[in-house]
């Protein structure tokens, strides 16, 4: 699945996809290294779980590397740079935070439907 956002008057491809998560973690993790533990960013689940909660460099990787590969799954080279993240994000960063999650509907990680299936099963 490929969205789109729209920045200074032109469309835009966007998949948050497992590259776009394998590098955002990459990226991550080498800060991280740099970090004293208490402050270190925790990386998101497999489902994506709190990818809309991560911090603002967090979203500008996030951003990047998802819109590297909506240009790859429609064959278009790209021409924003990671530099450029910083002014797109402030057109287009709410767009951004609301379209992460229909990237992962339908596609809980496996057990996830029986857990929650105990924990209603429990509350009855």
């Amino acid at each position: 699945m490929v969205k789109h956002i729209i920045y200074k008057e032109k469309q835009y491809p966007v998949r948050v996809s497992y590259y776009a998560l394998k590098m955002m973690a990459a990226e991550i993790e080498a800060e991280n290294e740099k970090r004293k533990p208490e402050n270190k960013v925790e990386l998101p689940n497999a489902t994506g779980s709190g990818l809309q909660d991560f911090g603002f460099e967090q979203q500008e990787s996030l951003l990047y590397h998802a819109l590297v590969s909506g240009h790859r799954a429609v064959g278009e080279t790209m021409t924003l740079t990671r530099n450029d993240m910083e002014d797109v994000l402030d057109e287009v960063f709410m767009d951004f935070i609301k379209m992460i999650p229909e990237f992962f509907k339908g596609k809980e990680a496996p057990g996830a439907e029986k857990k929650e299936q105990d924990v209603t099963e429990k509350k009855e």
